[in-house]
């Protein structure tokens, strides 16, 4: 008989979003560029990886989000994780080596965006139509 043990992760996903570009494809209609931005933000949130749906009924949605927009050149915060994340609490550990690194970067290269919004589930603050409004704004 098999044996199948249960995971859970900590995934990190980043993505860019050219706010002009969105209107421009879509013939200038910027409501309709608005849905669509707002529609891969609430994607982003709450699909998750799919694999072994049957047996675990596995459905996680995005506990921490952190939005920012402005004119300068886009970073990823993906090097908070290149030092693997240990302990009891990954999740708490995770979120707290974003804005850390946040920092590091903005102290290095000066303010890497105009203004962020964050959505943080285990802190009660924020939400996901908060972050899509954020987004939206322009």
């Amino acid at each position: 008989m098999g044996e199948l043990g249960f995971g859970s992760g900590v995934f990190y996903i980043y993505a860019c979003v050219d706010a002009a570009l969105p209107k421009k494809n879509l013939g200038g209609d910027e409501a309709l560029a608005k849905a669509a931005v707002s529609a891969l933000i609430k994607a982003l949130a709450t699909v998750s990886p799919t694999g072994k749906q049957a047996s675990f009924a596995s459905r996680a949605r995005a506990s921490y989000i952190l939005a920012e927009k402005g004119g300068q050149q886009p970073r990823t915060l993906a090097a908070a994780f290149v030092k693997p994340i240990k302990g009891d609490d990954l999740l708490a550990k995770s979120i707290a080596e974003l804005p850390r690194t946040r920092e590091d970067m903005n102290l290095a290269y000066g303010a890497c965006a105009d203004a962020h919004a964050i959505m943080n589930v285990a802190a009660r603050v924020g939400s996901l139509s908060e972050i899509q409004a954020f987004a939206t704004e322009w």
